[in-house]
């Protein structure tokens, strides 16, 4: 399901998987569409937009109903209205995911979890109103542009029921972001 605005952002994850002794070569194709500008409070005086997401690939052999984790990052791209510096606070908000499905539209049982943190404890909120924390934080300079990278976490599990084959699974991520003015 496509949101009007939103520029899909297409990354493949590969999960080579060993099965009855035969290798066999999973691929999960995964569609983000960038939410954009994001959610800013009143306070900000700073743009921020989604530039591009990066994930790493997956790329250990995985027994069946194996989960394998990896980090991935979202390019923001800031600008400040304000004649003094801004500190910005970042977070990501996984807004929906569609169930995978096979190039014959058959659902799979393979399941994709984000995460803030490395130690895959504080998944990505589902909504802005949501957000607790904020995971990164830069100073915006006044009348500047600037680039924030925001990590985020994934963990892929492929279960025991899911055949080889290659995977669509489409996810939207939302950049939310608050400010307040930099005072060093």
């Amino acid at each position: 399901m496509e949101r009007p605005g939103a520029r899909p952002v297409e990354f493949e994850v590969a999960i080579p998987m060993t099965c009855n002794c035969l290798n066999i070569r999973f691929r999960i194709l995964v569609w983000i569409a960038l939410c954009m500008p994001g959610v800013a409070f009143a306070t900000t005086q700073v743009t921020c937009t989604i530039a591009s997401i990066q994930m790493g690939a997956l790329q250990s052999v995985l027994p069946l109903a194996a989960a394998q984790h990896t980090e991935g990052t979202v390019e923001a791209l800031c600008t400040s209205e304000s004649s003094r510096s801004q500190l910005v606070e970042f977070a990501l908000v996984d807004v929906s995911q569609s169930a995978p499905r096979d190039s014959r539209g058959v659902t799979a049982d393979i399941q994709v979890s984000l995460f803030a943190d490395a130690a895959l404890h504080e998944a990505l909120p589902k909504s802005a109103s949501a957000v607790t924390s904020y995971s990164t934080s830069s100073v915006v300079s006044s009348a500047a542009h600037s680039r924030v990278v925001i990590p985020f976490f994934a963990r892929v599990y492929a279960g025991p029921r899911s055949n080889p084959g290659e995977y669509t699974i489409g996810r939207n991520i939302s950049l939310v972001f608050r400010g307040a003015e930099y005072r060093q």
